[in-house]
C-alpha cells in the first residue's frame, strides 16, 4: 500500500506541476501570443489526468479482490497513442523538446484498459521529455506485424534523442521508483 500511495503521489506531480505552471502564467501575464487556447486546454487535460489518477487508486482497492480483472476491450493503439502524445505535447513545448508521431497505414488493433495503456503511453513520453534536454526529440511509432510465431502483435516504440539511461540504472528501469537521482 506504501509503494501504491508513493506511485500515485509521484504520478500526480507531473499534472498538478502543468496546471500550476500554465495557471501561474495566466496570473502572470506570461502567456504567449495566440497560444491561450493551449494553455487551457493543457490545464485541462492534466487536471482530467489527475482525476483519473485518483479514480485508479479507488480502483488499487478493487484490484487487490482476487476477482479483480483488466477492463480490457478492443481498440485501435494508432488513437490511443495519438490522445497520449497529444496530451504530452504541451509539456513538451515547454520543455523545448520535439514530439513526432509514426501510426502506420494499417489498423493496430489490441485489447486494452484503455484508460492504463494511455497512462503508460503518458508516462514513457512525459518520462522522455523531463529527463532530458531541451532539443530532444521523442518518437512515438506503432507497427502491426507478426512475431517469430506468426501470430499477429502490435508493437509501440517510444524512442528519443536525449542523453540516455545510465549504465548502472538500465538494468533496473522498469522497477517502480527507479532514478538515475540516488536520493
Amino acid at each position: 500500500q506504501r509503494r501504491m500511495v508513493a506511485s500515485v503521489s509521484h504520478d500526480l506531480k507531473t499534472p498538478l506541476t502543468v496546471i500550476r505552471g500554465y495557471s501561474q502564467a495566466f496570473c502572470e501575464g506570461r502567456v504567449p501570443e495566440g497560444r491561450a487556447d493551449a494553455y487551457h486546454r493543457a490545464i485541462l487535460g492534466r487536471a482530467v489526468a489527475a482525476a483519473e489518477l485518483l479514480d485508479e487508486l479507488s480502483d488499487y482497492a478493487r484490484m487487490e479482490h482476487p476477482d479483480h480483472a483488466a477492463a480490457l476491450v478492443p481498440a485501435d493503439a494508432r488513437e490511443l497513442l495519438t490522445e497520449a502524445v497529444e496530451s504530452a505535447r504541451p509539456l513538451a513545448e515547454q520543455r523545448g523538446c520535439a514530439l513526432e508521431i509514426e501510426l502506420g497505414h494499417r489498423p493496430a488493433p489490441i485489447l486494452a484498459d484503455v484508460r492504463l495503456f494511455r497512462r503508460m503511453v503518458l508516462n514513457l513520453v512525459e518520462n522522455a521529455v523531463t529527463h532530458n534536454p531541451a532539443g530532444t526529440l521523442v518518437h512515438v511509432a506503432c507497427a502491426v506485424g507478426c512475431d517469430a510465431g506468426g501470430s499477429r502483435v502490435c508493437r509501440l516504440t517510444v524512442a528519443d534523442t536525449g542523453r540516455g539511461i545510465a549504465p548502472e540504472v538500465a538494468g533496473r528501469v522498469f522497477e517502480p521508483f527507479v532514478t538515475e537521482d540516488a536520493a
